[in-house]
């Protein structure tokens, strides 16, 4: 009878039993990737389109004051209360337009809608330098007030579709910032042009100016700042989709073009 014959112990090579790496792990470390670069790309081109807008709307609000000081009460025969009136009464036209801003803002392309409210903003803060009376101020501030309403609620809803909820704080911020640097330089640029020489007064060369500008950069808006996340121009197919699909899955479903009586109920 022959001895069985004695068998070695396979040898398995010591890289084949390390762990495979993780599908899921992959996965998502490209998901977390793919969301850093869209949100680095939308914020180069997002936060300048709202920041510097946020400037121009701190900016036009107040140049009443500094028209007031180069000869805008002498020109328009204002006395007693009635500087002071046609300051509150922007407010006025602001309370006014709030609401249906924010309707519209929800039934109408968002990006569309704000860049066109900017240019006839523009128009009005333009027509100031027409103004000879304390009845044409208070109609053209009026409606400066109420076609500036739409920015801040407008502002607000386009960092909600574009950002999760802990990246939207720090991007309130920084758009929010142009509100302190129209602060700091609007006194500078009214002082430059102040020093202009030629037929019309100084005050209207403000108004002039400041709108013309205003005008400019509501173009660019019009045409730059998108509707939704999926119909970004200037976001390849790929980037759209990782825009939308991060911001739904922080719980976020966009904006929606519906009016619900509760809601305004449950705001209120």
């Amino acid at each position: 009878m022959t001895p069985a014959t004695k068998t070695e112990p396979s040898t398995i090579p010591l890289e084949d039993t390390k762990p495979s790496k993780s599908l899921d792990g992959d996965v998502s470390q490209d998901l977390a990737e793919g969301s850093s670069q869209v949100r680095r790309k939308v914020d180069w081109i997002l936060l300048p389109l709202l920041g510097f807008c946020y400037f121009l709307q701190f900016l036009d609000k107040q140049t009443l004051s500094y028209a007031s000081l180069l000869g805008m009460l002498q020109d328009n025969d204002l006395h007693g209360t009635q500087f002071s009136w046609t300051a509150s009464i922007f407010y006025f036209g602001y309370i006014f337009w709030s609401y249906p801003t924010m309707f519209l803002s929800v039934r109408l392309p968002i990006g569309k809608y704000l860049g066109a409210t900017v240019i006839v903003w523009a128009a009005v803060l333009m027509f100031h330098a027409a103004c000879h009376n304390f009845t044409g101020l208070m109609i053209t501030r009026f409606l400066l007030g109420a076609f500036e309403a739409a920015v801040a609620p407008g502002f607000s809803l386009v960092t909600g579709m574009w950002y999760t909820r802990r990246e939207q704080p720090f991007r309130y911020g920084l758009w929010f910032l142009g509100n302190g640097m129209a602060s700091m330089l609007g006194g500078l640029l009214a002082y430059a042009i102040g020093h202009l020489e030629s037929g019309l007064a100084a005050w209207r060369y403000l108004f002039l100016i400041f709108g013309a500008i205003t005008a400019a950069w509501g173009l660019v808006m019009f045409f730059l700042l998108p509707d939704t996340p999926s119909s970004t121009f200037w976001l390849s197919s790929t980037e759209r989709e990782m825009a939308v699909r991060r911001v739904t899955a922080d719980g976020q479903a966009g904006v929606k073009g519906t009016f619900r009586v509760s809601q305004v109920i449950e705001a209120l």
